[in-house]
């Protein structure tokens, strides 16, 4: 009864939004001559973020962007549920899912060279829906506004589970190693703050502190990255069940297979959606970059930025393929208790304490908080870029583009008020 009520809202969730997209266009020529007058005084005047482009991010900046904001804090969720549940077919939507995620990323690198050199905006996906459809088509409204939606979904999703962690899953694992008392509200207080700072930072002063955010992007992603590997192979050391099973023939039939298949790559394609970062940035992105320990070679030496974004865009989705699937054959290998990881608020940090002891635990614990970091910021600056586009091209009132930050904020907390199931 519960799953029929899920789909119910699902799919009234979305005529709203067909009905809201229809509407919207219909009206457009005469919305494009609506303004909207606000009542002059200090309270009135929303605050607003001037977006500016030259902050020179160079290729391995760029990674990391894209690979931050790809294994964020789903992984950790979404990857042991799914795979437990699953086996083999999650492993091959996985796969599925990257192969879709590749093929896009090199769309959007051929669609930049070409709408770069004919001077059209290549800011992201939907910009190039404008530029071959056209400022008022439905097409390019949909592509905006969907983009606009599902990164706000995504950054109230990585708020509602990080939040929670912070206030209440973070303390079964340092409990089993020291005992704080009254101070834990203290560093739930700490963890909280550090995720506001971040926050804070990367929204309004990303301009002053370009260069230091981008250093502190490509450690926490290095971290992230060696803490995932390391695990991975504790989880695959344990051999509690042969990798082999994983190429048993499935007992569902046919149609069965495929459907779970289908629902499976479009659950699990969310863990590849951050490479479109880069794209997202593009503006910001040096004249010209060079990949670290090839440089040697005059392919990857002094690269314009269309070409090194295409590298950065390409490089994050297959190394976020490789750790991605590894983790989850590692997870399917230790085969730890299906129901005890379901219950688990954050299944990746209870199996590691459970299975390596609670100082395993708290570095898993850890590498989720960094993966909070680099997933809501990336998510919520994106959200707030698309609200601008809206407002620019004339779907919103322009009050709503000058203060977008606000709007999209105050529209994250609206969704975080759902479950995280349901978004």
């Amino acid at each position: 009864e519960s799953e029929s009520l899920q789909f119910l809202l699902f799919y009234e969730l979305i005529i709203a939004l067909s009905i809201l997209a229809g509407g919207v266009t219909l009206v457009h020529n005469i919305a494009r001559r609506v303004r909207i007058r606000v009542p002059s005084g200090s309270f009135f005047r929303l605050p607003k973020i001037r977006w500016h482009s030259g902050h020179g991010y160079g290729f391995t900046t760029a990674l990391a962007i894209g690979l931050g904001a790809t294994l964020g804090s789903p992984l950790f969720i979404l990857i042991p549920l799914n795979v437990l549940q699953y086996g083999v077919i999650s492993i091959a939507s996985l796969l599925l899912a990257a192969a879709i995620s590749f093929s896009i990323a090199r769309l959007y690198a051929r669609m930049f060279r070409e709408w770069n050199e004919k001077g059209k905006d290549c800011t992201d996906g939907p910009s190039f829906t404008k530029n071959a459809c056209g400022r008022v088509s439905l097409r390019y409204f949909i592509a905006r506004f969907g983009m606009w939606i599902g990164n706000t979904a995504l950054a109230a999703y990585s708020l509602i589970i990080s939040a929670n962690y912070a206030r209440f899953g973070f303390f079964n694992t340092l409990r089993s190693l020291v005992s704080l008392g009254i101070l834990e509200n203290v560093v739930t207080g700490l963890i909280i703050a550090l995720l506001a700072a971040w926050f804070l930072v990367n929204a309004f002063f990303e301009k002053r502190y370009a260069r230091t955010i981008a250093v502190a992007q490509i450690a926490l992603t290095v971290i992230l990255c060696g803490i995932l590997i390391f695990e991975t192979a504790l989880l695959a050391g344990t051999g509690n069940r042969p990798i082999d099973s994983l190429l048993t023939p499935s007992s569902i039939d046919a149609s069965g297979l495929v459907f779970a298949l289908i629902t499976n790559t479009a659950f699990l394609f969310l863990l590849f959606f951050g490479f479109q970062e880069i794209q997202a940035l593009s503006s910001d992105l040096a004249p010209k970059s060079s990949v670290p320990g090839l440089a040697f070679l005059s392919r990857f030496k002094d690269m314009d930025r269309v070409r090194f974004a295409k590298y950065a865009m390409l490089g994050s989705v297959s190394i976020a393929t490789i750790i991605n699937i590894a983790y989850a054959v590692g997870v399917y290998i230790a085969s730890p208790d299906p129901n005890s990881v379901a219950q688990a608020s954050i299944p990746a940090v209870y199996i590691s304490r459970t299975m390596f002891g609670p100082w395993n635990g708290l570095l898993i614990a850890f590498a989720f908080i960094i993966a909070s970091l680099t997933t809501f910021v990336p998510a919520y600056l994106a959200s707030s870029r698309h609200l601008q586009w809206l407002s620019s091209d004339g779907f919103f009132p322009r009050v709503v583009g000058k203060s977008a930050w606000l709007f999209s904020l105050l529209f994250i907390v609206v969704l975080s008020l759902f479950n995280a199931g349901f978004l």
